[in-house]
């Protein structure tokens, strides 16, 4: 029997192994969340950076209904986690963000539509970095 396998299609999976990787993210527990986390008088809330070591991080934050996601270096992005379909929060522990209510899906790297009924993406909150802090809100 002749091997069909061809160059094309090793680089191809090649090429989708390595996307994944690059896409995986990685939520804190609550615990470490928790203690990462501080509610500022004003409302908004302060986040330490160190809680988020990786590229793909990501820190719930329970009072705002939210989730800060380190994208690079220095790029954070915060989602409001109401599904845009129904306003049930969102599911963040797998790859992608599931609303328990109809399935909707969302890309945790920008916030997109993966799957319906839902048809907007989450709602990204301000973020101001400074001094090791991030404030959401």
């Amino acid at each position: 029997m002749e091997n069909t396998t061809s160059r094309r299609n090793v680089l191809a999976g090649l090429c989708a192994i390595a996307a994944l990787g690059t896409t995986t993210l990685l939520p804190l527990s609550p615990a470490e969340a928790a203690s990462a986390i501080k509610v500022r008088k004003d409302g908004k809330v302060g986040v330490r950076l160190s809680a988020l070591k990786r590229v793909g991080a990501v820190v719930r934050i329970p009072t705002l209904n939210a989730a800060l996601v380190r994208e690079g270096a220095r790029k954070y992005v915060a989602y409001n986690l109401a599904c845009t379909h129904m306003g049930v929060p969102v599911d963040t522990s797998g790859p992608v963000w599931v609303c328990p209510a109809h399935g909707s899906e969302y890309n945790p790297k920008n916030g997109d539509v993966v799957r319906g009924p839902a048809q907007a993406p989450l709602r990204k909150i301000r973020v101001h970095v400074a001094k090791g802090i991030a404030v959401v809100g």
